[in-house]
Formats: structure tokens, C-alpha cells, sequence
């Protein structure tokens, strides 16, 4: 009775490590933007004065602002954040920023859906600066490592969430434009494009991410 026990117990805990293991994709649906908003910009500002904007808008003040007490940091070359080390080994990003999510979420996707329901959006932002001239600054701003949660699944004796990859929307990297340009003073930028509620969505078969 104890081996028949034990042989229930084991194949019980093996039939859970592999649950969802042979789905390779997760479907998900995708809500269609009226058109892409822009992720680069070209701001009338020194590489210095956007850096200082850059820190306003997504620094200590914006997190302490939004109560945003644990997780995520901008880093700057020299500051030896790991998770930027691959962006700062290449000179042409040596005035860049990165912004880590150090695995806290940016918020609800108003693209990525399940069931109706908006999926908890995560992703790094790499922020490009290009100086043009002393006075002309060009940003652009990159997501990496974007994915959302789909759900959760058993694992041997806990829940865990399914992640899946998805690709950039353009409202996450534009909302950052958005807010260095606010702590610039610029008035005329085109305002953010954003999904309707009733938009049109489309299936997507969204990879798990690794």
C-alpha cells in the first residue's frame, strides 16, 4: 500500500513539472493601434540637457513620484548596472541610458489581451541619444526583453506564471519620448496614439519566453 503510495506521489509530481511544457505557443490576442506612434525624436536641446530630462523623467524623482518604491533603475555607463553591461560595451551607445525593469512589471499592455482582459506588460528600455549638432539632440528609445503574462500553470508544488514574447507596441517607447520632451518644456509633439476599446484584435500565437 506505501509503494503504491509513493508510485501515485511521484507520478503525480512528474505529470506537473510537465505540464504545459509541450506548448511551445500560447495564444493571445492583439489589439490593432490606428497607426504607430514614433520612437525616435529629435529634441532642440544639448546631449547634456536631455541626459538631465532623461534623469527627471525616469529617475529617482519619477519613481518616488509614482510610489514606485521597489524595482526598476536608469542606469548611465559607469554606473555597472548587469543588465546594461552588453549596451555599454558598444561606443556608439557610450551617452546612452538604460532602464531596467529588474523584473517588475511597466504595467497593464492596452495591445496584448487574453480572454478581454489587458496582460501585465514587462520590458528593459534602451534610450539612444545621438547628439546632431550642439543644440540638437535625436533620441531613440528601444525595448528589449518585452513579454507579458498570459496566465499560470502548476509546477511541482507551487503556481507559476506563463510568459510569453511579444513584439514592442510603440506606446511604451513613446510615452518615454513623451515625458523627456514634458521635462524639455516642449509643447508640440504629437500625442500619444493608443487603442480604442472597441479597436479591432487579431489571434496571436505568442512564443514562451526562455
Amino acid at each position: 500500500m506505501i509503494v503504491k503510495f509513493y508510485r501515485f506521489l511521484l507520478f503525480f509530481i512528474v505529470s506537473l513539472a510537465f505540464t504545459g511544457c509541450g506548448a511551445e505557443k500560447v495564444t493571445i490576442q492583439e489589439r490593432q493601434l490606428p497607426r504607430l506612434n514614433p520612437t525616435a525624436y529629435e529634441f532642440n536641446a544639448s546631449i547634456d540637457a536631455v541626459k538631465r530630462a532623461i534623469n527627471e523623467a525616469r529617475g529617482e524623482k519619477w519613481r518616488d513620484a509614482q510610489n514606485l518604491h521597489e524595482g526598476g533603475q536608469l542606469a548611465w555607463k559607469g554606473d555597472g548596472n548587469p543588465f546594461a553591461k552588453n549596451v555599454f560595451t558598444n561606443k556608439e551607445n557610450e551617452n546612452d541610458a538604460y532602464l531596467s525593469g529588474m523584473g517588475y512589471a511597466v504595467g497593464k499592455s492596452q495591445v496584448y489581451l487574453k480572454d478581454g482582459k489587458e496582460l501585465t506588460n514587462y520590458a528593459d528600455f534602451q534610450i539612444h541619444l545621438t547628439p546632431i549638432s550642439v543644440s540638437k539632440t535625436r533620441v531613440e528609445v528601444f525595448t528589449q526583453d518585452g513579454h507579458v503574462q498570459a496566465g499560470t500553470e502548476w509546477h511541482p508544488f507551487a503556481r507559476a506564471g506563463i510568459f510569453v514574447v511579444v513584439e514592442p507596441t510603440s506606446i511604451e517607447e513613446y510615452q518615454i519620448l513623451s515625458d523627456i520632451g514634458k521635462q524639455l518644456g516642449i509643447q508640440d509633439m504629437p500625442k500619444l496614439k493608443t487603442p480604442d476599446p472597441n479597436s479591432p484584435t487579431r489571434e496571436l500565437k505568442a512564443a514562451r519566453r526562455g
